[in-house]
């Protein structure tokens, strides 16, 4: 996905195990503290 303005992260399965850059919220949401402006890659384990 391009970069966005929003700090969560989309995710197509429940993740299990995901970086510690990311948190999940009590709406399961995984949420980022990173610069949304620039391209990241996340590795998440569902």
């Amino acid at each position: 996905m391009e970069s966005q303005e929003k700090n969560w992260v989309f995710a197509l399965d429940m993740p299990a195990d995901y970086p510690q850059l990311l948190h999940q919220n009590a709406n399961y949401q995984l949420i980022t503290s990173v610069d949304h402006n620039n391209c990241t890659e996340y590795k998440l384990t569902s």
